[in-house]
């Protein structure tokens, strides 16, 4: 466990691919958050690090949320920030850099950037596609 608080679990798990594998990131680092008694997950979300292909849309070299989401039930309860939050922690431990937003949102994955912007947690950039990008502080 690498987080929690009164109603959410935090976990993760490294996993660290295979160099010679161009075509794949080098490290992934998953983040699963559940509900204290274990019974529903509530979200879970990829960083991705080490690409050597330099995929447009991503952090262009730099550690990025490759894949969050939220489930339904859990939507609106602040479960997608507490996991960036994780997430950016982990980064900043693991590779000793900042965590990156993806610039491909969904419908609603940029609202917890947005508000750890607010907040003063992460700042606004523009990612080398030249799209809106976010980077944690």
């Amino acid at each position: 466990m690498v987080a929690g608080d009164e109603d959410t679990r935090t976990y993760a798990g490294i996993e660290a691919l295979n160099p010679a594998m161009a075509w794949e990131p080098k490290t992934l680092i998953h983040v699963v958050n559940v509900t204290t008694d274990g019974r529903a997950v509530k979200g879970y979300g990829t960083v991705r690090y080490g690409d050597t292909n330099q995929t447009p849309g991503t952090g262009w070299g730099e550690p990025f949320v490759a894949w969050t989401e939220t489930m339904h039930g859990f939507l609106r309860q602040g479960v997608a920030r507490h996991r960036l939050l994780a997430m950016a922690a982990l980064t900043q431990v693991v590779f000793g850099r900042q965590l990156h937003s993806h610039t491909l949102f969904e419908t609603y994955g940029e609202y917890p950037w947005l508000k750890l912007v607010s907040q003063g947690l992460a700042e606004h950039c523009t990612g080398a596609d030249g799209k809106d990008q976010y980077r944690m502080l």
